[in-house]
């Protein structure tokens, strides 16, 4: 079946401009790669595995942006099709006067092994910094991915990025799965996405995966909330399924594995999994810290 995704009219701007894609003291902190070590699991007898509680996630994930105010942390994006394994660094602010910032960096690989070295990166960086008012993306001179420079030069771009209005950022707000999925003439499916009105990029994957939610969870009978996770003191669903069709071709893999803050809907754990249970694709959060005070020197890029 034909999918269409429908971007909201701000987001759409800024998709077709070229662009390169109220704090609170009740702050929460994670921090410290999560590991099987890490997390402990409860069975599904905590958390019912039954409709009512899949729809609960779905609609967490969809509208996670909505339940935090800060967001500070990093992650390790792993693409094995891909052959990369980035680290990436964020800064999100969706109060009042949204912005972000993010840097991405390249985990060094191992040609004699084909791996990727944990501690150790290749030289540069990518940074991207919406201020409510503008984005710019900026690479470093000695960028590389896989030991390939991605530039000889530095590299800086911005264009002019109005703020949302409150009538598209209320576009949508707390709808389900069933309200943000239509069926167009001829079969084909249009996906109704909310507004990022931080423009936080890569990060979006994991701290508003309306995306993933829609991808993967979209089908209530090919997954599952196997158990309760816990780690560091984040309290998540435990979710194992199977990919679609799409998804099992993109990844090269035939199920997968979430872990989604109960709390928020923010994804902390993505993994995709070959039928040898070789991961291939995966998001694996470092650190994350939410609704912490987040001053000006957090929304800044390198060479400012």
């Amino acid at each position: 079946m034909k999918k269409r995704i429908v971007y909201p009219l701000m987001m759409a701007s800024i998709i077709g401009s070229g662009a390169l894609l109220v704090s609170s003291n009740n702050s929460e902190k994670y921090s410290g790669s999560i590991t099987a070590e890490a997390a402990t699991y409860d069975s599904a007898d905590v958390i019912k595995n039954i409709d009512s509680e899949k729809i609960n996630v779905q609609n967490l994930m969809l509208n996670s942006i909505d339940n935090f105010k800060t967001a500070k942390g990093s992650f390790t994006y792993y693409s094995n099709s891909g052959k990369y394994n980035l680290n990436v660094e964020y800064n999100v602010n969706l109060t009042e006067n949204p912005k972000s910032y993010e840097k991405v960096q390249s985990l060094e690989f191992n040609s004699k092994d084909n791996s990727f070295k944990k501690a150790s990166f290749e030289p540069g960086y990518e940074e991207s910094l919406y201020d409510g008012n503008s984005f710019t993306k900026s690479r470093s001179a000695d960028n590389q991915i896989n030991g390939l420079a991605r530039s000889a030069d530095a590299q800086t771009s911005t264009v002019e990025a109005r703020p949302a209005t409150k009538e598209e950022r209320e576009f949508k707000k707390g709808t389900t799965m069933e309200e943000r999925i239509e069926k167009m003439p001829g079969g084909e499916k249009a996906y109704i996405k909310r507004v990022d009105p931080s423009l936080m990029g890569i990060a979006k994957t994991s701290l508003f995966p309306e995306d993933i939610a829609m991808g993967l969870l979209e089908n209530t009978d090919s997954w599952n909330i196997t158990g309760e996770g816990n780690i560091s003191g984040i309290k998540t669903f435990v979710i194992q399924g199977k990919l679609n069709n799409d998804y099992a071709t993109r990844y090269n893999a035939q199920d997968f594995e979430l872990e989604v803050d109960q709390k928020t809907g923010i994804l902390l754990v993505f993994k995709a999994i070959d039928s040898n249970g070789n991961v291939k694709e995966s998001i694996i959060t470092n650190e994350i810290e939410l609704n912490s005070v987040l001053d000006s020197s957090s929304f800044k890029l390198s060479n400012n």
